[in-house]
């Protein structure tokens, strides 16, 4: 059992399992333009995410890139890209999302270490990252959240039911 003080959970963004870095491309673009408040970005996805009908889910998406991946902050209720962000959209080098959510979320490195060496299943990486981790989860969604980004970051590809490293 590792003990980490990284955060157990990540949350998705919208756009699919190979869109996370683009949809957080474009959303640090949006914001490039100005500092926004929080219903100008709720509208901007909702406007550009079909699968985005609530309100509510943007704020987790807001979560992800000030929490999990620092590339925005609220400065007195307006959302601003960070220096972090700002360097980011310069260079749109993916490793440097991947480094971020390995440093911050747990799971990540484990997972590329367990398929480094042959394929394996969503249920196999299920259980070994349970019993790594000595997490509680029951269903799948922390595992699909994080396959999603790392198969969003090219480190991994999906092959019938199998996940192996590019």
């Amino acid at each position: 059992m590792v003990i980490s003080h990284k955060k157990k959970s990540i949350w998705p963004l919208p756009g699919g399992n190979y869109k996370y870095v683009d949809t957080l491309t474009k959303c640090l673009t949006f914001l490039s333009h100005g500092g926004k408040r929080l219903d100008e970005i709720e509208d901007w996805f909702v406007k550009n995410f079909d699968n985005v009908k609530k309100r509510g889910a943007v704020r987790g998406y807001l979560y992800v890139m000030i929490y999990y991946i620092p590339f925005i902050k609220n400065e007195n209720d307006i959302f601003v890209l960070t220096e972090k962000g700002k360097k980011f959209l310069k260079i749109k080098n993916a490793e440097t999302i991947y480094e971020i959510l390995n440093s911050n979320v747990d799971g990540f490195e484990q997972i590329i270490e367990f398929i480094k060496s042959q394929r394996r299943t969503k249920k196999e990486i299920h259980d070994m990252l349970v019993e790594e981790l000595n997490a509680k989860w029951k269903g799948y969604h922390q595992i699909n959240y994080r396959l999603g980004w790392l198969l969003s970051l090219d480190k991994i590809k999906q092959k019938y039911n199998y996940y192996q490293i590019t």
